[in-house]
């Protein structure tokens, strides 16, 4: 019989860490399909979607930003800390996770869609790093 081989801590963590990324992609790629199909307009009207991650729909003075930015972000990161203590809350973490990548495909396929090409700067400046 041939002995199974047991994964070391590091490699565990290391398969959680490409699963996350995986559940990551698909909802920047489930964002960006969502945004192509419905139009730019469809998608500014569900905060749900864009989660003010698209910097034309953060507000329009720095206060408007700052305050959007830091509602949806903190609501974020209370929601996943809070669902932490639970069990069941981990397919839940997971689900958010997906949704938050529903939110970044949704402000990168925006800028791309208004801008073309010349987006990919504003993108890695203003999308990327709340990301």
């Amino acid at each position: 019989m041939k002995k199974r081989r047991e994964l070391t801590p590091s490699g565990e963590r290391n398969l959680c860490f490409a699963s996350l990324a995986a559940v990551i992609l698909l909802g920047v790629a489930a964002g960006a399909s969502l945004t192509a199909a419905h139009g730019t307009e469809w998608a500014g009207e569900r905060i749900w979607l864009h989660q003010y991650f698209s910097p034309m729909l953060c507000g329009e003075t720095i206060l408007g930003v700052f305050k959007n930015t830091f509602l949806t972000a903190g609501f974020f990161a209370l929601t996943m800390f809070i669902l932490g203590f639970f069990s069941v809350g981990q397919p839940l973490c997971i689900a958010l996770t997906a949704a938050r990548g529903l939110g970044i495909g949704a402000a990168a396929a925006q800028l791309y869609i208004e801008n073309g090409f010349g987006a990919v700067t504003a993108i890695s400046v203003l999308v990327l790093p709340k990301a």
